[in-house]
């Protein structure tokens, strides 16, 4: 009997070591049972602590974070092989990004086999839980009950004061303030790349606008010519110039002065090679015809006439504008319009309708009836309205995640 008890004790030792060397974790194979139920805060895949005390470090962490935001992972293993916990635990820190954007991750970890465990602490909550401060907790709370076996009573106790002190008004106060510099930190950040993203691309379309200007203006064209080619794209220098004025407004200036200066630069005679002369509004009627005239009444054409004094020669050098008329189709001017756009006959559900264009020139009166047909009206069929968008029913998606927080290596970190 006593050689059987014997085999057995050792037969026991040896599945314990085998057991423990099959138990051995990288970063990448502990689990992250986090991500598969958002309740679960608490890695502990080889029954270092009992399920019932699992739930209560769950309950304890999820309302912890609902008061103050910060996250907290237990991860409890057997070894770790020859990797130093320290390193181990930043890195599965780094790994999991515990914490939210503002960094207030906290890990805890146990190591087993190395008899050691360490706290590790995200930027976020480096100045509202000090080092000095969780390494009393692992020295004087914790330690102590490790050393008699009761693992659980020690990391429920450890957890407790953490939470305990998180909780208190003053710490909750310097977590908001944390949170607050953080965001604020983050809204400067945005808006210094914000600004040099707006600088650099403003330095991009005043260089470009550059180009366009020179492109228009080199080459042997009368300043007529050249006038028309630069005024097309008034809108768009005025456009730019409003949404980026940091160096557009240069340009503006540059390009109203150039435009002012195309237009009313007196021109040679091409008779005599005399400079001409513009007339003013009212000198120049007598010289615009009756359709010309027209159309600087309704603002479609705007005429400037240059005269030599030398000679007696006379230049009529018309600008388009923007505006309703068009062509006349009989008389050439622009002066042509859209005067009505009536119905001739209803549509109904069963009968398409008739409408009618009516065109006016308002050179030569001549008009222009252009009919055109109105479909039938559509009835939507009622057996369509019936309809009610579905939703889905059941149990929602129940995983969870870790912030995207990050560590400098804070923490502590101790054995028992």
């Amino acid at each position: 009997m006593k050689t059987i008890r014997n085999l057995l004790i050792l037969i026991g030792l040896f599945t314990e070591i085998v057991s423990a060397a099959a138990q051995t974790y990288t970063v990448k194979t502990v689990p992250n049972d986090h991500l598969q139920n958002a309740s679960d805060y608490v890695t502990n895949p080889d029954g270092i602590i009992s399920f019932d005390t699992e739930q209560q470090l769950n309950e304890l962490i999820r309302a912890t974070e609902d008061s103050v935001s910060v996250e907290i992972a237990v991860v409890l293993l057997n070894s770790v092989g020859d990797e130093d916990i320290d390193d181990f635990g930043t890195d599965l820190f780094m790994s999991w990004g515990i914490g939210k954007k503002n960094d207030n991750g906290l890990l805890f970890l146990l190591v087993f086999d190395q008899r050691q465990m360490i706290f590790r602490t995200g930027y976020g909550v480096e100045g509202v839980l000090p080092d000095v401060f969780l390494a009393r907790i692992i020295r004087n709370d914790m330690s102590p009950l490790m050393k008699e076996g009761r693992f659980d009573e020690a990391i429920l106790n450890g957890m407790t004061k953490v939470q305990s002190y998180l909780l208190n008004p003053e710490t909750v106060k310097e977590i908001l303030y944390q949170d607050e510099l953080k965001r604020q930190q983050e809204y400067r950040s945005t808006m210094k790349d914000i600004g040099r993203f707006y600088l650099g691309l403003s330095g991009v379309i005043f260089i470009c606008f550059l180009l366009f200007y020179y492109s228009k203006l080199k080459g042997s064209n009368s300043n007529f010519h050249k006038y028309e080619s630069l005024i097309e794209s008034r809108g768009a220098v005025i456009g730019f110039t409003v949404f980026f004025p940091a160096l557009m407004i240069l340009f503006a200036i540059l390009y109203f002065i150039t435009v002012n200066r195309l237009r009313n630069k007196p021109i040679a005679c091409s008779r005599c090679g005399h400079a001409m002369h513009k007339l003013s509004e009212t000198e120049e009627d007598a010289y615009l015809t009756p359709a010309e005239q027209t159309e600087e009444e309704v603002h479609s054409k705007d005429y400037d006439v240059w005269l030599c004094s030398n000679c007696g020669n006379e230049e009529i050098l018309g600008y388009d504008k923007r505006s309703v008329y068009s062509a006349c189709p009989n008389c050439h001017a622009k002066t042509y319009y859209l005067a009505q756009d009536r119905v001739v006959k209803q549509a109904t559900s069963y009968s398409r309708g008739k409408g009618e264009k009516v065109y006016d020139c308002k050179n030569c009166r001549y008009q222009h009836i252009a009919p055109y047909v109105i479909p039938m009206i559509v009835v939507a069929s009622s057996g369509e309205g019936g309809r009610s968008s579905g939703s889905f029913g059941g149990g929602g998606f129940s995983g969870g995640s870790w912030g995207g927080g990050s560590t400098g290596g804070g923490g502590a970190r101790g054995g028992w």
